[in-house]
């Protein structure tokens, strides 16, 4: 028997009439028994979920209904927005007594702030345009933090106007400015902490040094300015939990520093790093957003309990009670929110390579849209065949590579995240037997490909294709492939060494966990736009009136505003 309430593309009067209709429905299903649904029905049920189907199972049956029903060929995301609420209980959870402020330049969607700003969460806002996109949600100026050491004064002005007052600094140009512009404005000074143990550390470029601190603290109280606290950042995606800790004493050396010269400090903002995943999902929904990289064994991971384990504690022996403590996530809130479909539009198999018949004959048929990719003609692929890791005094000449004093292992940025044992994908001898090109790339969704060196690996959804049964052949033993962007660029490369069975052209494959720094990030390179973002609430059924709680306060925001509403029982 199929078991689930399900609400396709509706809009919020839509899903309060539903929700109506649903009660009525559920109170007369408990008052009969007779009432089952046998397989034998000739309703088509391919969309609905078994009760031992996963969030992912979930989340193809609506990528599968967005392809099917609306014809589609371009790149889209599908956008869970109750995984953005489940975020919210989690992160209350842990962290009872910290106040989550978004970090709004890892994802701006506006149904995402929207659902934020319903859990009552604040804003962590760089920018002018960021601070009006919040206001815009009626979110008062006293949940927004204007966290960015240096501000123009035309944003500086703003803020005033909007009477967004906290705000951060580290420097003392910045302090005569604020002095000059803003002097009510409410301070925190950002400290530098170790964010070596972080894949993207900031500490080179903002936050004051500890030894500057008192010299800084000494013209705040010269200015007349109002220093109400202080803040620090472990850096983006932070794997070990200590830097939070020895940030945190130094924070509160500080505070100390503040009370010598009359100020006591009332915030203290840890900013962010906190990992994204799978984090927060309802019990009993397995295998559900994994980890967007195949890195997912790699021994820098951390969860949101291990931060919370040092920082809890921590924070109730070195702080008052009395002092705030807030936060900087977004890429908890975000990551796994996301799943990018792409389509693979050609594909083609270096020279080097055998290939089965059954290949070639799929090969033929994709023959028209690969022909321009000539193999010769790209200085990218040459070298992927004629890279080979040199002795240990021998530079590497690969034209890839990241690093060009590497003279050990002379690896390319290809096969940093291989698994070990595994060899390099430059050399010839490994090299990608199959290119699949997708249509989007690095210079779109992926770009920490380039940025942080990810490797994304897809899933692929099986969806029917419209071509003869001769070219759509089953998927048969995997080997090792390229995926590549659309655009011209050699260096358009989204993973150079996944394993993949024979994947058709025309086929979609799916990326899960992609939104953080994704949408943010992209570009239109190449004359490629964004993908579309299509939304959906994919929960328990039990969550019903949970949802209708947060739309009643986001969606009117939304006149226009559609949902594909999955409920799982």
């Amino acid at each position: 028997m199929r078991s689930v309430a399900q609400i396709r593309s509706c809009s919020f009067e839509e899903i309060r009439r539903l929700f109506q209709d649903h009660q009525h429905q559920r109170h007369q299903q408990s008052s009969s028994s007779s009432t089952t649904r046998t397989g034998d029905d000739d309703d088509d049920d391919s969309d609905l979920i078994t009760s031992s189907s996963s969030w992912t199972q979930a989340t193809d049956s609506l990528l599968k209904r967005q392809i099917r029903d609306s014809s589609r060929e371009n790149p889209f995301y599908l956008v869970d927005l109750a995984s953005i609420r489940r975020k919210c209980l989690h992160w209350f959870r842990v962290f009872p007594k910290i106040v989550p402020f978004y970090a709004m330049k890892c994802n701006p969607d506006s149904a995402i702030l929207a659902v934020l700003a319903a859990m009552n969460i604040g804003f962590d806002c760089a920018s002018q345009s960021e601070i009006s996109a919040v206001l815009a949600l009626n979110v008062p100026p006293e949940r927004i933090i204007f966290a960015h050491p240096f501000k123009p004064k035309r944003e500086l002005l703003f803020a005033k106007e909007k009477c967004v007052s906290r705000m951060t600094f580290d420097n003392v140009q910045e302090l005569h400015k604020i002095h000059h512009l803003y002097p009510n404005a409410e301070l925190l000074l950002r400290i530098k902490c170790d964010d070596s143990h972080s894949k993207n550390p900031l500490s080179h470029k903002f936050g004051a040094l500890l030894s500057d601190c008192p010299s800084l603290i000494s013209l705040v109280k010269d200015l007349n300015l109002h220093l109400v606290g202080v803040s620090f950042h472990a850096g983006n995606e932070c794997y070990d939990a200590a830097a939070y800790a020895t940030a945190l004493h130094d924070a509160h050396k500080v505070f100390v520093m503040a009370r010598e010269n009359d100020f006591f400090l009332s915030v203290l903002d840890i900013g962010g790093g906190y990992p994204g995943g799978c984090e927060g999902a309802p019990e009993g929904c397995e295998d559900q957003n994994p980890l967007r990289n195949d890195d997912q064994s790699h021994e820098n991971t951390i969860s949101l309990e291990d931060i919370a384990a040092v920082v809890n504690p921590l924070i109730e022996d070195l702080f008052a009670e009395d002092v705030q403590v807030i936060a900087e996530p977004g890429r908890f809130f975000v990551e796994s929110s996301h799943t990018l479909a792409v389509r693979v539009i050609a594909k083609k198999f270096p020279p080097s390579s055998s290939s089965s018949f059954s290949d070639l004959a799929d090969a033929t048929h994709s023959a028209e849209i690969s022909s321009s990719l000539s193999w010769d003609s790209s200085p990218y692929h040459r070298s992927l065949l004629d890279c080979v890791h040199r002795s240990n005094s021998v530079k590497c000449e690969c034209d890839i590579c990241v690093d060009d004093s590497c003279t050990k292992r002379n690896h390319c940025h290809l096969d940093e995240h291989l698994p070990d044992g595994e060899p390099s994908p430059c050399s010839s001898s490994s090299s990608p037997k199959v290119h699949y090109f997708v249509n989007e790339g690095v210079y779109g969704s992926f770009k920490d490909s380039i940025l942080l060196q990810e490797k994304f690996s897809p899933r692929i959804l099986h969806v029917p294709l419209k071509f003869p049964p001769e070219t759509s052949s089953q998927f048969g033993d995997r080997v090792k492939s390229a995926i590549f962007g659309p655009t011209d660029n050699p260096r358009d490369c989204i993973h150079s060494g996944v394993m993949l069975p024979s994947i058709p052209v025309g086929s979609w494959l799916t990326f899960p966990s992609m939104g953080a720094y994704t949408v943010s990030l992209a570009s239109c390179h190449g004359g490629n736009h964004a993908p579309e973002v299509v939304y959906a609430w994919i929960s328990q059924s039990s969550d019903f009136e949970s949802f209708l709680s947060v739309a009643e306060q986001s969606f009117p925001f939304f006149p226009k505003f559609k949902v594909d509403f999955l409920f799982i029982k």
